[in-house]
């Protein structure tokens, strides 16, 4: 069985790192994110990502990219040397896990784009999330 690597990322309002390393994810998105008009403003939105990739081809970098519809990306190198070594030796692959936070992003209709990018050039695709416009419901009508 081959292990490829791959990416992924969940969006939520807030993140808290405790001093012990949990990390505590707050007003995850489930799904596309609904907004009541194009281009509401929200005062920050998080993008954990998870970077997997097997254990003997570990990443030496990798660079998390964020790109909002028609915005400019954000980017963030993330510092691989200290990296706490595999506590179990029989696990296959490693993982690393970053948020980057986004603050004051307009919200406009389409897909936010998130990427790993690696040493080797690799785009790792990390799923991303729609945002769309609320379409008002009509109530009361008859024919």
């Amino acid at each position: 069985m081959s292990i490829e690597r791959r990416a992924s990322v969940v969006v939520c309002d807030d993140v808290l790192v405790a001093m012990n390393g949990k990390v505590f994810l707050n007003g995850v998105y489930t799904s596309d994110i609904a907004v009541p008009a194009e281009g509401l403003t929200v005062g920050q939105l998080v993008f954990y990502f998870t970077a997997e990739t097997p254990k003997d081809n570990p990443f030496q970098k990798i660079t998390l990219k964020v790109t909002p519809p028609g915005a400019v990306p954000a980017v963030l190198d993330i510092p691989l040397e200290n990296l706490p070594p595999l506590s179990n030796p029989e696990r296959p692959k490693m993982f690393v896990r970053a948020p980057i936070l986004l603050q004051q992003i307009q919200l406009r209709p389409g897909k936010i784009e998130t990427t790993v990018l690696t040493e080797a050039g690799e785009e790792l695709d990390a799923g991303g999330v729609w945002v769309s416009v609320l379409q008002p419901r009509l109530q009361g009508l008859s024919a």
